[in-house]
């Protein structure tokens, strides 16, 4: 009866997630842990899973290092960790835990794909795009070839989502300046932004505090939209046209004042 209850429990944080509900997950996972004790990898796992999910890859590390720990035999474990380490910023070790998924599962993709990561966070974009395409090649399904475009034509692309904006919307994105970059800037990444997560970002004054005195009120509004990120997400994602069209609009939302349930309304996200 009680590997049933274990094995339901689990079933659930899988559903959790697939229904892109980290927090039920994260719940589930905690309250097993603190039923059966750290001795289960798989909870281990979900449990550093769903705090990354959750915005919180910091947070999910001591999970998954136990997890592998376990387990380190588990190429899943232990791509799931370096992937976290990326994200919270430790590119050192997310950069040595990619090269042993390299040495020991060669043909494993989730070691070549962190490793186009660590190499893109560098701003090795040549190396990256060839761990990227390693990863499709013995993966195509979960990880699909990315499409790149040259700045003239991802532009075209921005121009066509921001013409098929709903007025009096369009009216306010000719007030902002819109611009393409191909990667995160490092004053941005310095300053907290994420180099690899970051699709889009606004920046400067809002509509609501436009004329105030104060020298931030000074600030031209600006969109920035990053080609690269949006490349590989719209990979993983879906369209890349749609995905521009997303963020774009996504980020007028932000100067307009609106909250993320207000893009919600406006169809923003």
């Amino acid at each position: 009866m009680e590997q049933e209850q274990d094995l339901l429990a689990i079933d659930r944080i899988y559903q959790a997630l697939d229904d892109d509900e980290p927090e039920l997950a994260l719940r589930i996972a905690l309250d097993q842990i603190s039923r059966v004790g750290d001795e289960d990898p798989v909870l281990q796992f979900f449990a550093g899973k769903a705090w990354v999910e959750s915005g919180e890859p910091g947070r999910g590390l001591s999970y998954l290092q136990r997890a592998v720990e376990l387990d380190p035999d588990d190429l899943e474990f232990r791509g799931e960790l370096g992937f976290a380490l990326l994200e919270d910023g430790r590119t050192g070790e997310a950069s040595e835990v990619a090269l042993h998924l390299v040495r020991t599962a060669a043909d494993h993709p989730d070691g070549h794909y962190l490793d186009g990561m660590v190499q893109e966070s560098m701003g090795r974009t040549d190396e990256a795009d060839l761990r990227y395409r390693e990863a499709s090649r013995l993966d195509p399904r979960r990880y699909p070839v990315i499409r790149r475009l040259d700045t003239e034509r991802f532009e075209q692309l921005v121009e066509q989502a921001a013409a098929g904006l709903p007025e009096p919307f369009r009216e306010h994105l000719d007030r902002v300046a819109t611009t393409v970059e191909t990667a995160v800037p490092d004053v941005l990444v310095d300053e907290g932004t994420s180099a690899l997560e970051t699709l889009g970002l606004f920046t400067g004054t809002t509509l609501a505090h436009k004329g105030q005195s104060g020298a931030a009120a000074d600030d031209p509004p600006r969109i920035l939209l990053f080609q690269r990120n949006l490349e590989r997400f719209a990979a993983l994602a879906g369209d890349l046209q749609e995905q521009i069209t997303v963020t774009l609009y996504h980020e007028l939302g932000h100067y307009l004042g609106m909250d993320e349930d207000d893009l919600d309304d406006a169809g923003f996200r």
